[in-house]
């Protein structure tokens, strides 16, 4: 009796010390006000939207289509771990964050391969943007699949043709090579005052529009073609080509083609000991050209743009920047981002990355939509966004508002070393009209002869 009394009484303590405990386990169980709100903004979910990148990562375009890969993942790290659309990272459509998922594919400068590359990110990875083809043959290879699926890409082709009206998904951050021939023509009489003109070029898209163009224009402007020599890209030896541009006894040499066939000859034109004035495409002057060449590379012109080097080393007038709408601050925060993650050896080249990312976000977020190809081909059309270089709109040609220089350059390494000769913009959206901006004197095809002993 008396053990069912003590274990009674126990069972009754047990049950006080229980009761009098709840409160406090209560309390220890719930969290203090404002921290399930905390805890909840930490989980936010952050969407993967797959991205296609599509380029010529080796083949005869690999030269500048390695660039082109570098400056596109470096920007992928950039906006997905930086701040510029979102803190945080990435950026925020209709209230959901997304962060890129890049899918690569090498055409291996194949047009085939480059239809097969479009095919496979359509099909198997349901991209509504594309970065990319990068070159004109690649890109008027893919760009019928983009269009008839609703998928839009952003091209650096020069070829005219990449950009023509039924092509509505397509959009190219190249000058097309008709803008080559109506400024660059303008250059060569009015600064130059060339009267004869040899020109060698590669049978490629991009190539023959610049080609087009620029004979249509010297017609047009006086200048005689005395030497026109198309060759294909499995050329390696161009002394017969050089030996005909030289005995027609030219004002200037103009070279456009890939920049391995620049680079040879620009070399065998060294050897040849024929130092005639040199002129050419963008490719002419990239960074490989010089680390290859060195003095033979000296005081070769190209129309191209302010690069890195330029706006590091203050080269460029105020007067360009302020019609560029260029951000100095922020050239010269990507171009240390892109030698952090690459060096410097593609340096020339490290835009583009960046220019392709900001087109497609900021149409994404103006369409309210990542999903909506048609609405976010829409929202590209007439886009307009700051960038590093200039400030970018869209054209109605899809092509994008163009400022270009005249630049020479000079014995280095790189292409770091140059003069700016002068700044070249077109004054209505057709790109039919363009006027030069010059910044210096500079001698004329008649003085060049003498300075160069051709």
């Amino acid at each position: 009796m008396k053990r069912n009394k003590l274990l009674v009484l126990l069972i009754g303590i047990c049950l006080v010390l229980v009761l009098l405990a709840l409160p406090f386990m209560s309390a220890c169980g719930s969290s203090a006000p404002g921290e399930e709100e905390e805890e909840e903004e930490e989980e936010e979910e952050v969407k993967m939207l797959k991205m296609g990148l599509l380029g010529s990562w080796t083949g005869g375009y690999a030269p500048g289509g390695v660039p082109h890969r570098e400056s596109v993942l470096a920007a992928l790290e950039w906006f997905n771990t930086g701040d510029e659309f979102a803190p945080g990272g990435g950026f925020i459509v209709d209230g959901q964050r997304y962060k890129i998922e890049l899918i690569e594919y090498d055409d291996r400068t194949d047009t085939k391969r480059a239809a097969l590359g479009e095919t496979y990110l359509i099909d198997q990875h349901d991209v509504k943007c594309i970065i990319g083809p990068f070159s004109s043959p690649s890109t008027l290879a893919a760009q019928p699949i983009g269009q008839q699926n609703r998928v839009l890409n952003t091209t650096w082709s020069v070829a005219d043709d990449s950009t023509r009206p039924e092509m509505t998904y397509t959009f190219s951050h190249a000058t097309m090579g008709k803008c080559s021939g109506l400024s660059e023509s303008a250059f060569h009489k009015d600064v130059l005052e060339a009267k004869t003109v040899a020109i060698v070029t590669e049978n490629e898209a991009y190539t023959q529009s610049v080609r087009k163009a620029l004979l249509e224009n010297w017609e047009k402007v006086g200048i005689e073609v005395v030497s026109d020599d198309v060759f294909e890209g499995t050329i390696k030896d161009f002394s017969t080509t050089i030996a005909r541009a030289r005995a027609s006894d030219p004002d200037f040499l103009y070279v456009a083609g890939k920049m391995q066939s620049g680079i040879l000859i620009v070399g065998q034109l060294y050897q040849s000991g024929w130092n005639v004035l040199k002129l050419g495409v963008t490719d002419f002057a990239q960074d490989d050209q010089f680390a290859v060449n060195g003095a033979a590379a000296e005081g070769i012109m190209c129309g191209w743009g302010f690069n890195y080097w330029a706006f590091k080393d203050d080269k460029v007038p105020q007067g360009a920047i302020d019609r560029m709408g260029a951000d100095v601050d922020l050239v010269l925060r990507q171009g240390d981002y892109f030698i952090d993650m690459w060096g410097e050896a593609h340096l020339v080249r490290m835009f583009m990355g960046w220019n392709g990312f900001r087109g497609y976000i900021n149409a994404m977020i103006k369409a309210g939509t990542v999903d909506d190809s048609a609405a976010i081909q829409d929202a590209y059309e007439g886009l307009t966004w700051p960038d590093a270089q200039k400030t970018f709109r869209v054209l109605p040609n899809h092509r994008m508002a163009e400022y270009r220089t005249m630049n020479q350059y000079h014995e280095s390494d790189k292409a770091d070393k140059y003069d700016i000769l002068g700044l070249v913009y077109h004054t209505d959206d057709s790109q039919d009209n363009w006027v030069w901006e010059m910044y210096q004197e500079f001698p004329t095809c008649a003085e060049w002869r003498e300075i160069l002993g051709y």
